[in-house]
Order: structure tokens, then C-alpha cells, then sequence
């Protein structure tokens, strides 16, 4: 369904917000372990006043040995009633990293039936630019009660993908640099397969981001670069990625441009990549 509202939230309208008492702020920033960071020590020094850290390692799924898989229900219940989030919250959230992983947790939230929350465009680095507010004082949590109303429709598992990949009735973007799509440049993650999902194509994350304002790209960029890879943004869509988070960046960005329903296929090629009898693709696929 076509949709005319914004996901995002520019840092002019959210200052207006900090002293709310219904909006709650999240720091969801994610990094590689190439980035050689440590999210949760850069929330602990500057942060958004009023800001929690969500941490998507530990909001995840406890019974899998894939990374940051979505958690149950439940567990998405209890951990967001801690962090003072309930149904009635207007939830911003944002990240230091190229929207990684603040798109993520936006289709979490999304996913679990809250659709009060906004991702703050163009994120921390964003923010002091414009040179607003930042505190490293931790706020005062009061738990919330939250409950979750899961919507499968959001999600993609193997074995829905496996029949996406066979019979084509979704086009799959795949949201990794083109060098490991192609199977030319080796996965981060150990043990892993090189290559693509058969059938799917190639959409870099990075292509759609502004490289000095760290936000999103304007609505009429962004068409352009879906025309450009002869991609309708009203078809039958799902995204992957190395893990689930820069997927969610293409989720986003479609979002931005009226069509905020498409799924993720959650275990992206940390699942997809491992060894087993189904196929994995080298090279172009079109």
C-alpha cells in the first residue's frame, strides 16, 4: 500500500520533542568489527538527552546461532517495556553509522505492530552538525508496557525465499557492495559461501544515502535509482543483505518514497551463505 508519510524525521522537527514525555529516543548504532568501534562507549559519551541504547545483539533471537535474528514476541515485549516504551510511544530512532542499524529497528518495531516510530535522518552525525543538543547523562527509565502484534508479512524466511529465488514472484534486492553479490570479494563472516541468491540484484545501501549529510537521498533520487536498475518500486519487492540491517536500509528508502510495507529477509546471507545443496549464484544476474 502507497503511503505519503515520511519515516524519517529531520533534526529541526525533533529538537522540538526532546522534553516530551511521550517520545523516546533510541541509539541503535551498529558497527562491523572492521569498523573497530564500540557503539555502546560512544552512546555512553554523547548521546541525544533523554536517549536509551538498543542494542539489536541483545534484543535478538536467544535459540539461533544467526546474528541478531528478530527475537519472539515476548522477548521484543519485555525488552522495549524496560527500555519505557509502550504502545502509545512516539518512538525516533537513530544511529553513527549510515543508518546501521536505526533502519533496522525501525522495521523491528514495524514488525511487531508499532507503527509510532521515525528514524531520525541523517542520524548522530547529523545532529552535530546542526550543532544540537548532546548529553552523556543517562536518563531515568520507568518501564512501559508493551505489547507486541506480529505481522509475518514484514519477514522472510529460507524457505519463503527459496521459492521466491525459484519462481520469481518477488524481485530480491540485495543490499551488499557489489563485490561479494558478484562472489568476487570474500564474506566477512567465516564458513560462508560467496555469491547472491539466484535471481536476485544488486542495490549497495551506500548508493542511496547522501555521502556529506549522512541522510537519505531526496524522494526524486531515490526513483531515479530505482529506475536505474529497472526496479519498480510498486512491484512485489524483499531485501537481504550480509545480516538483516543493511536490508532494512532499502526497506527505508522505499518506505521514503510511499511504499513502507516490504519485507526483510532476516537471516540474509548469514543464512543463505552457509554450505548446503541450495544454489548460490556468481556474476550478474541481469
Amino acid at each position: 500500500m502507497a503511503s505519503d508519510i515520511s519515516p524519517l524525521i529531520e533534526p529541526e522537527a525533533l529538537v522540538t520533542h526532546l522534553n516530551q514525555k511521550d517520545w523516546v529516543f533510541l541509539d541503535a548504532t551498529f558497527t562491523l568489527p572492521a569498523q573497530n568501534r564500540s557503539p555502546q562507549s560512544e552512546f555512553d559519551q554523547a548521546h541525544l538527552p533523554g536517549a536509551r541504547f538498543f542494542d539489536i545483539d541483545l534484543i535478538a533471537a536467544r535459540n539461533s546461532d544467526l546474528p541478531h535474528m528478530l527475537p519472539s514476541p515476548q522477548a521484543f515485549e519485555e525488552a522495549v517495556s524496560n527500555l519505557g516504551i509502550g504502545n502509545n510511544s512516539q518512538v525516533v530512532v537513530y544511529d553513527s553509522n549510515q543508518f546501521m542499524a536505526s533502519a533496522r529497528v525501525w522495521w523491528m518495531f514495524r514488525t511487531f505492530g508499532h507503527d509510532k516510530i521515525r528514524v531520525l535522518n541523517g542520524g548522530l552525525k547529523r545532529w552535530k552538525i546542526e550543532g544540537l543538543p548532546l548529553t552523556h547523562e543517562m536518563p531515568a527509565m520507568i518501564k512501559d508496557t508493551f505489547s507486541a502484534r506480529f505481522n509475518p508479512e514484514r519477514v522472510k524466511s529460507f524457505a519463503q525465499m527459496q521459492k521466491i529465488s525459484e519462481d520469481g514472484s518477488a524481485t530480491i534486492l540485495d543490499a551488499r557492495p557489489v563485490g561479494r553479490f558478484l562472489g568476487q570479494d570474500p564474506e566477512p563472516r567465516p564458513g560462508l559461501r560467496s555469491g547472491h541468491i539466484p535471481g536476485s540484484r544488486n542495490l549497495f545501501f551506500q548508493r542511496l544515502l547522501d555521502p556529506e549529510m549522512h541522510t537519505l537521498l531526496t524522494r526524486d533520487r531515490l526513483l531515479e535509482i530505482f529506475e536505474d536498475i529497472n526496479v519498480r518500486p510498486d512491484a512485489a519487492l524483499v531485501t537481504s543483505c550480509g545480516s538483516g540491517v543493511t536490508a532494512a536500509i532499502i526497506a527505508l528508502a522505499l518506505a521514503e518514497i510511499g511504499h513502507p510495507d516490504t519485507p526483510v529477509y532476516d537471516g540474509s546471507w548469514a543464512e543463505w551463505g552457509l554450505p548446503g545443496p541450495h544454489a548460490v549464484a556468481t556474476g550478474s544476474s541481469f
